[in-house]
């Protein structure tokens, strides 16, 4: 789970990271793959008995802890990776701020008052 909040500003940065290191979502997964090593052990699900895990963001204040993005909310998205479905990997990573500003933006967002935490499986 990472500290930065999903939003169309965090995406756009991970864009453009992902164009300079040649234009694939997939590219540093590859890698890890190619070394060895297996998923990150950030998204890898065994690390958590095969359980995405949503947490809610709580903040310490004084002598009790504040809830400042709302109450987490998995979305999940899952979608055939396998090597014949040539580049759903890219197009999924594509498609999240469409799917981000359709459940959380807007003038009444269906997901507005969650902390919307999205994954692609």
């Amino acid at each position: 789970m990472g500290r930065e909040r999903l939003s169309a500003r965090a995406f756009v940065e991970v864009d453009k990271s992902v164009m300079r290191e040649g234009g694939s979502a997939t590219k540093r997964g590859e890698q890890r793959h190619k070394e060895g090593k297996g998923l990150d052990p950030l998204v890898d699900p065994k690390g958590y008995g095969v359980t995405r895990r949503s947490l809610s963001w709580l903040e310490p204040q004084d002598d009790h802890f504040v809830l400042l993005r709302g109450t987490a909310m998995l979305v999940e998205d899952r979608l055939d990776t396998t090597g014949s479905m040539g580049g759903n990997v890219d197009i999924a990573f594509k498609s999240l701020p469409r799917s981000f500003k359709l459940m959380a933006t807007g003038d009444n967002p269906v997901l507005g008052r969650y902390d919307l935490q999205m994954i692609t499986a």
